[in-house]
């Protein structure tokens, strides 16, 4: 169940095919992670092939919702490989790529994923993936 008083992810589909998932700021509170979900769910609902990129700069670590993200992963393999094309995690630093090699140790990648110092270079790359892919990718 959502809670309406914790921040919460922007889902950034202005550019799509291309969906960036970042948070606006350092929250004083954990995101919520359940509204984080239906909003990814309702992506794969639309049965249209993206790219996504999800900054971590301002994320911290939970060990609940890492493994509450490794179960869902699990759970939802298929609308995940039919519709994302390939993922870019933006880890700024050395403790954001750990958190992400830490998840990797509960599942392994179900889709590509690259992982990259700066949304920047993330969105560089989608867009590229996006046009080998034979996707219309919109300039940002």
């Amino acid at each position: 169940m959502s809670d309406p008083g914790k921040p919460r992810w922007i889902v950034d589909t202005s550019g799509w095919p291309l969906v960036l998932f970042r948070l606006p700021g350092k929250p004083k509170e954990l995101p919520d992670f359940e509204a984080a979900i239906r909003d990814l769910e309702a992506l794969l609902a639309r049965k249209e092939r993206f790219v996504l990129i999800q900054d971590l700069t301002y994320a911290s670590p939970d060990a609940t919702r890492r493994k509450r993200l490794v179960a869902w992963i699990k759970q939802n393999e298929l609308p995940l490989k039919q519709c994302i094309v390939s993922m870019g995690i933006v880890a700024p630093t050395a403790f954001h790529r750990g958190l992400i090699q830490a998840t990797m140790w509960f599942v392994d990648p179900v889709i590509p994923i690259e992982v990259f110092p700066s949304t920047e270079t993330a969105v560089t790359w989608a867009q590229r993936i996006g046009r080998e892919a034979g996707l219309l990718v919109k300039p940002r």
